[in-house]
């Protein structure tokens, strides 16, 4: 669900800037020059919205509430993620059905 969030919020770029997206999670470092800089652009765009939804006023609560961190934030992404997905069916952008 997350890859789904991404690649939907990466919709204005290019492929590159949607691989970017998609494999951002699994590229370690700031040194980003053995990439393209369309790929590089997209993986820069990935962090930038994990530090968004990690800093949303709903994360930071279910942080503090959370006996179990991980599994809190795991589950407010998939709902966050559940939200694009509905917002993006209900404007025609996706079918989901």
């Amino acid at each position: 669900m997350n890859f789904l969030a991404h690649a939907w919020l990466a919709q204005p770029g290019d492929d590159g800037f949607l691989y970017g997206n998609l494999i951002a999670d699994g590229v370690k470092g700031s040194d980003l020059s053995a990439w393209s800089p369309s790929v590089a652009c997209g993986i820069r765009h990935h962090r930038r919205v994990d530090a968004w939804v990690d800093q949303h006023p709903s994360v930071m609560m279910a942080k503090q509430r959370a006996p179990r961190l991980k599994d809190a934030m795991r589950a407010l992404r998939w709902m966050l993620c559940g939200i694009i997905l509905f917002l993006a069916s209900r404007r025609g952008l996706i079918n989901i059905s």
